[in-house]
C-alpha cells in the first residue's frame, strides 16, 4: 500500500539540449523561494528576530524604526538594513494603530519595449514598507502599537511583539 501524499511540488528538470525560457527560469526561482518560505513557516516561523525597535519623535512627528531582521506569517523575509523614518498618522477618531512592515516586491530598470504589449524590468527589488492600520494586516509583522491620548501618540508599553525567540 503506498502512502498518501498530501502536497505533491514539481521542478523543471534540466538536461543538455533543452532550451530554456523565461517562463524556466521563473518556475525554477519561484520553486526555491516556495521551499524557503516553507522552512521559515515550518522552522522558524514569523515575528521579528532581530531589532525592528520603534521610538517616536514627537517634536518632529516621526515614528522612527530601527535596523533589524524579521520572517512574515507566509515566510517572506525582511530585513531593515538603516533607520526608517516615518510620519505619525492624522488622528480621526482613531485612539490606537499598529505600526506595521510587510515585505514588497517593486520592478525596477524598465527595459525598451520591443515586441512586447506590456512593459519588462530587468530586476525585481525585494523591500519593505510601513504602514500603520488599526487591524493586523494579513501578511505583516506588527512592530509596535500606538495610542492617543491627552493629544498625542506614545507606545503602548503593554504590547507584545511577536518574536522568533520566544517561539510561536
Amino acid at each position: 500500500m503506498e502512502g498518501v501524499v498530501t502536497k505533491v511540488t514539481s521542478r523543471i528538470n534540466f538536461f543538455d539540449g533543452r532550451l530554456i525560457t523565461a517562463h524556466d527560469l521563473r518556475t525554477e526561482q519561484d520553486y526555491f523561494r516556495t521551499r524557503m518560505r516553507r522552512v521559515n513557516r515550518h522552522v522558524h516561523g514569523f515575528g521579528i528576530a532581530t531589532g525592528l525597535s520603534v521610538k517616536l519623535d514627537p517634536s518632529r512627528n516621526d515614528i522612527l524604526i530601527e535596523p533589524g531582521f524579521g520572517i512574515t506569517p507566509s515566510g517572506e523575509e525582511i530585513e531593515v538594513c538603516q533607520q526608517v523614518v516615518f510620519k505619525l498618522p492624522v488622528v480621526a477618531n482613531t485612539k490606537a494603530t499598529l505600526i506595521q512592515l510587510r515585505y514588497v516586491e517593486r520592478p525596477v530598470e524598465p527595459l525598451p519595449a520591443v515586441e512586447r504589449e506590456s512593459a519588462a524590468f530587468a530586476v525585481i527589488e525585494e523591500t519593505s514598507d510601513v504602514f500603520v492600520a488599526e487591524v493586523h494586516g494579513p501578511d505583516a509583522l506588527t512592530l509596535a502599537r500606538l495610542v492617543h491620548a491627552r493629544g498625542q501618540w506614545k507606545l503602548d508599553s503593554k504590547f507584545r511583539r511577536r518574536s522568533l525567540r520566544r517561539g510561536r
